[in-house]
């Protein structure tokens, strides 16, 4: 046994007759037993004798003994621990000292159930009392049922720097297999220790691994001098296996040395498949790149990768930001340019390209379509067609390929008149011509009026789903021929019949006229024009049947129509919103005029475009009240109820009830107005002050004038239109006196020149009696509403 520690007391021997030894302390720490004295052995002698001499006056029993202690026991006047014989009791300071002493015999590490057979205690009693030790004791720990103390630690310590020095490299995990100890105890008590009693390093990226400074350096030259040396990708598994890297320190240094600098290279990729590529190689392969690059002007992204470069084209975008990446190459800004420069003179041309001839070979037509879409002159020129992904012409071309048919269109459409076609035509339309004007059209059944609405409409999806270039232009009349015929079938159904060539037979004529187009473009090309040559040749049809006005000059008459309806519309709106400044008798005059000229005027339009899709015959220009419902009672009925209450709508005391049925009545007629479109409102209402500045400026009339200039001021103080005629320039007047837009000093000018033209008309054949009105003074009275010279530049730009 080792001595005690100097500040542990030896504990009491158990034999109450031996004698009690004394110990000291020296000034070197070691406790030294003192002799007793002469006097102190013949002082013991006489209390033994004494003792040996004396007769006990009454003996217990064992078994008294026993219940004596017991009682104590169950008093809590004394503690012990029974032994395993039941024989003998035990102090719990004694049964730590034999702990102790144990552990200190077994080199500092020490089994709980190992302890039961040597302090002859049961092991509950044990496993309490230790638990009672390490809660006191901070130098004890109990690893998976074993006592191990402080010293062991440093011994294990000790040993581990002995294995580490010898192999230059320990893991925590051979350790843990040596001494039978967990890893998270071993990590926990040898980590504080690496560097002092430890003489290593703890692997940076992994705890688990211990390395001799001398051991890392040999591996970090040997990572050095391999890695410099390499002159082409290679991945890391083999180099593994090719040479003696440590397999746990390799990845974590040759990270450091690339993140250094050290290392003239990079890693790409993940896993197994992690290769180091070395700088020259990657300058060799830039160089090439580039090389190839500014010679043909692209680059595939195949051959970039057979060259070993992991995703090309994210390569490819670093090294040419100037280029245009597509799905199979990058191409340079040369090429990209030219096609665009062909593009465009194709379109200004009216001709075609074929985007693909332009490319590279390796470039799809996906890549010429990818490419049409960004290139900005399809951006700007609104007419261009894209044909079979790759070609791009303009809506003149598709024209001149459906004007070769022009003739034949001609010759087949007299044909058809001199076949007898003319009598099924005029038996459809009757109900919509000349005999409506004896009788009024037949009414059919509610069923067969939905069944025939409902294939109209299913015609009108089908031409706008062909829309945009040689198709668009007809949803506006599939609409219209909604309401020919009144009840009965639209004319369109009528002109079926009349079929002008197949596709087939339209592509190969196309084949024989036109030079230079793949077949594929010639499929597209007949597919485009068929239905647009199959509409024409049934208008050529009609003017064969008619021999009355062409279709080119019904389109014409159509389009102006059309567009002096949107102009006087606007105008009339924006002549209803100047009214919403007036209450009272002057609004409903202002009304009243509004509706009486242009509400006459737009009803008139319409008429006149409803009577040319159903053959009415129809005066030019404005019309009359009578001669406007003589030709609503030709029209068939469908439309006709429209237009009568539009008609009774003339009367009203608003503007809002009479536009609103015109816009459903010219919608159904093919006419659509955007209505928030403050551009071309500032424009009707510039061109409506600039006509009456030219009026102004043309005319002599006081009373004229003074209304001309009433309305613009009201326009110039308001910013909104008015249509008004004399008998409102009081109220207009009025108007701008109580809102106070107008300065006093005009005012003063305006309500004089009012009091001179109303004194001038009020007296009849009496001039002497009244202010004659001077020609400066209506020269004051226009420069209420003169304009600068730039203004009016840019009011009649």
């Amino acid at each position: 046994h080792l001595p005690y520690p100097p500040e542990k007391k030896i504990p009491p021997m158990r034999d109450v007759g031996a004698a009690v030894p004394i110990y000291s302390r020296t000034s070197l720490g070691v406790h030294i037993q003192k002799r007793p004295t002469m006097d102190e052995i013949k002082r013991l002698q006489e209390e033994f004798a004494l003792a040996q001499m004396s007769g006990s006056m009454a003996k217990l029993s064992e078994r008294n003994c026993v219940e004596v202690i017991m009682m104590l026991q169950q008093c809590k006047l004394i503690e012990l621990h029974y032994t395993m014989d039941g024989k003998q009791y035990l102090t719990p300071a004694q049964l730590q000292t034999d702990i102790r002493n144990e552990i200190v015999y077994r080199a500092g590490r020490v089994n709980v159930v190992e302890l039961h057979d040597v302090v002859n205690v049961d092991v509950t009693v044990v496993e309490a009392t230790v638990a009672a030790m390490i809660k006191s004791d901070g130098q004890l720990t109990l690893v998976q049922g074993d006592l191990i103390d402080r010293s062991y630690v440093e011994c294990l310590a000790v040993e581990a720097n002995d294995m580490l020095q010898e192999a230059g490299y320990l893991s925590i995990s051979e350790l843990c297999n040596t001494f039978d100890l967990p890893f998270d105890f071993l990590l926990e008590k040898l980590e504080p220790m690496v560097g002092t009693v430890i003489k290593g390093q703890m692997d940076p990226s992994d705890n688990e691994a211990i390395y001799t400074d001398a051991f890392v350096a040999r591996q970090t030259a040997r990572i050095l001098g391999v890695f410099s040396a390499i002159t082409r990708p290679t991945t890391l598994s083999s180099l593994l296996l090719r040479f003696p890297f440590h397999p746990r320190l390799f990845r974590s240094e040759l990270d450091r040395l690339l993140s250094a600098g050290c290392l003239p290279g990079r890693l790409q990729g993940r896993g197994d498949k992690t290769e180091y590529v070395p700088s020259i190689q990657q300058k060799t392969q830039d160089r090439w790149i580039e090389t190839f690059y500014r010679s043909n002007q692209y680059v595939e992204y195949d051959t970039v990768e057979r060259l070993g470069i992991r995703k090309p084209r994210a390569r490819l975008e670093g090294m040419f930001p100037d280029g245009t990446p597509l799905e199979t190459c990058i191409i340079g800004p040369i090429i990209a340019e030219n096609i665009t420069e062909s593009i465009e003179l194709a379109l200004k041309d009216g001709q075609f390209v074929d985007v693909i001839t332009l490319l590279p070979s390796p470039c799809s037509p996906q890549d010429a379509e990818a490419l049409i879409s960004k290139s900005t002159a399809i951006k700007k020129i609104s007419s261009a067609r894209i044909l079979c992904d790759s070609i791009v012409c303009s809506d003149d071309f598709v024209v001149r390929c459906s004007e070769i048919f022009k003739q034949l269109m001609k010759t087949k459409a007299r044909e058809a008149a001199a076949k007898g076609a003319t009598e099924t035509f005029n038996a459809r339309v009757a109900p919509s011509t000349g005999t409506a004007a004896t009788a009024p059209a037949p009414e059919l059944d509610a069923a067969t009026s939905k069944r025939d609405k409902r294939k109209a409409k299913m015609l009108v999806k089908q031409k706008k789903k062909g829309g945009g270039g040689g198709d668009g232009g007809q949803a506006h009349v599939g609409e219209r021929e909604r309401f020919d015929g009144g009840g009965g079938r639209s004319e369109s159904g009528a002109n079926q019949q009349w079929s002008f060539l197949s596709q087939d037979e339209v592509e190969v004529i196309l084949t024989n006229k036109i030079d230079g187009c793949s077949p594929e473009m010639y499929t597209e090309l007949a597919v485009l024009i068929h239905r647009k040559l199959t509409t024409r040749f049934q208008e050529y049809v009609q003017e064969a049947f008619r021999g009355g006005v062409t279709a080119a000059d019904r389109r014409e008459q159509s389009a102006s129509l059309e567009s002096e309806y949107v102009n006087t519309y606007i105008h009339t709106r924006l002549c209803a919103a100047g009214i919403d400044q007036f209450e009272g008798d002057a609004a409903s005059t202002l009304v009243k005029y509004l509706l009486k000229d242009l509400g006459s005027k737009l009803l008139s339009i319409l008429v006149q475009v409803q009577a040319q899709t159903s053959y009415v015959h129809c005066p030019v220009g404005e019309m009359i009240t009578a001669e406007r419902k003589a030709v609503v009672a030709l029209i068939p009925v469908g439309p006709r109820a429209s237009l009568v209450k539009l008609e009774a709508l003339l009367v009203s005391k608003t503007a809002d009830a009479f536009l609103d049925a015109l816009e459903d009545t010219a919608e159904l007629l093919g006419f659509r107005v955007k209505r928030a479109d403050k551009k071309r409102d500032n424009r009707i209402s510039f061109e409506h002050r600039a006509r009456l500045q030219a009026q102004l400026n043309d005319i002599y009339d006081p009373p004229s004038m003074l209304l001309i200039v009433a309305v613009l001021l009201f326009q110039m103080h308001t910013g909104r239109v008015l249509h008004a005629q004399g008998r409102s320039v009081s109220a207009i007047i009025t108007f701008l006196k109580t809102s106070k837009m107008c300065a006093d000093s005009e005012m003063a000018v305006l309500v004089e020149y009012q009091r001179k033209v109303t004194a001038s008309l009020m007296s009849k054949g009496a001039p002497a009696e009244i202010d004659v009105i001077t020609d400066a003074e209506s020269a004051v009275l226009k420069g209420l509403v003169a304009r600068p010279n730039t203004e009016a530049s840019s009011a009649k730009e």
